[in-house]
């Protein structure tokens, strides 16, 4: 019976600390994506405006 209890605690820490590392890596991939989003309007707005004819194909 007590080995019973430990294997289910030390299940439930292994599973808290699954989420913990995923919670993290998901905020970081979330942080990495707006800063490439950031970036590529950053980029964006230093281009050149089209030519007014080519303009209605972007």
């Amino acid at each position: 019976m007590r080995l019973s209890q430990q294997n289910r605690h030390s299940q439930s820490r292994l599973k808290s600390v699954v989420l913990l590392r995923l919670k993290g890596s998901l905020t970081l991939m979330c942080l990495l994506t707006a800063l490439q989003a950031i970036f590529f309007l950053h980029c964006r707005s230093q281009e050149p405006p089209l030519p007014q004819e080519t303009r209605w194909l972007f």
